[in-house]
């Protein structure tokens, strides 16, 4: 593994190899804690399905469009295509939005500390961050006024 020093952090380049470690170490750890969060990940997936059934059932969908539904409306993404017309399914449409929301945040917490966890592996983080703050930004160092 190639080594950078403080002094040549700036220009210091990491090789090929560093990146594929680095790789390999983030996917590992993301699927041992996918696995660890993954009965909690499958709960909120089936209440997104069911919920989604119920709200097909009611609005008279095929069950295809009512899974389409719910997973469009939990991705948060909503197309519009489809909606609830009765009052009943637009509240179960929110708790599908809402339980959408907590789903992606899981797997946004899973990957970031996979990210942490393969960075804290792989390179020297707080000797890198202490680096960076220690450098001088553009706007702490004064203008030099050529000489003519």
């Amino acid at each position: 593994m190639e080594e950078c020093s403080t002094s040549s952090l700036p220009q210091c380049k990491y090789s090929q190899d560093n990146a594929v470690e680095f790789t390999i170490i983030f996917l590992k750890t993301f699927a041992k804690t996918a696995l660890l969060v993954g009965p909690i990940l499958l709960c909120l997936a089936l209440s997104i399905a069911l919920l989604g059934l119920i709200i097909g059932r009611k609005e008279k969908w095929s069950i295809s469009d009512s899974l389409y539904y719910a997973f469009i409306t939990a991705s948060t993404v909503g197309y519009g295509d489809y909606h609830p017309r009765h009052r009943k399914t637009k509240f179960a449409a929110i708790a599908i939005a809402f339980i959408g929301i907590i789903l992606t945040g899981i797997m946004v917490a899973v990957g970031l500390k996979s990210v942490e966890i393969a960075l804290n592996r792989e390179y020297d983080v707080k000797q890198i961050m202490k680096t960076i703050s220690e450098t001088p930004s553009a706007d702490s160092v004064p203008p030099t006024i050529p000489e003519n």
